[in-house]
């Protein structure tokens, strides 16, 4: 997560769509007493872990415990986890959180047992976590199990169901930002 990022100073004219009213509504906090997600997805270089990075410096200004997790490192402490027999610590070190921030969602694909042991994390969390992905949501299901996992399905509803959603797009589709 990047130290410099701040909300207020998030540039809205730097060739990014951004959604200024929803930031700010979101940066305001409500979104994790009312436990719902939040699903940031846009190119590469877009700014989605700077404004990530700014939702959890402002959450934590605001008290509430946040952590941050890289996508890859979230699922390598949980591959080990699970061999190690020590899922309870785990459990406790990612559930406990108010608010879970994981970027570069789906970076890669997920084992049979990693897509188990993910639905079983996601299913017990009950609280609000932001997903930051490079990858539109029509894709996630093929980096989780395919068209025909149920599971992946199931995953894709625990994350998005009820949550913010927004793409962050290039206002120049050719030229990226």
């Amino acid at each position: 997560m990047l130290n410099d990022a701040e909300i207020e100073n998030i540039d809205y004219n730097s060739g990014r769509i951004l959604d200024r009213q929803l930031i700010e509504q979101l940066a305001e906090c409500d979104f994790v007493t009312e436990q719902k997600n939040v699903v940031i997805t846009g190119y590469v270089g877009a700014g989605k872990t700077y404004l990530t990075s700014a939702f959890a410096k402002e959450a934590c200004r605001r008290g509430v415990e946040t952590l941050c997790v890289e996508y890859l490192h979230f699922i390598i402490e949980m591959d080990k986890a699970r061999n190690a027999k020590t899922s309870s610590e785990f459990m406790e070190k990612y559930l406990k959180p108010e608010l879970l921030i994981i970027d570069d969602w789906l970076l890669s694909g997920l084992t049979d047992d990693e897509r188990m042991y993910l639905f079983g994390f996601l299913y017990k969390r009950n609280a609000s976590t932001i997903i930051c992905s490079p990858l539109d949501k029509s894709a996630w299901l093929e980096k989780i199990g395919g068209e025909d996992c149920l599971m992946g399905k199931e995953i894709i509803y625990l994350v998005t169901e009820n949550a913010y959603e927004f793409n962050i797009q290039s206002t120049t589709p050719k030229k990226p930002v």
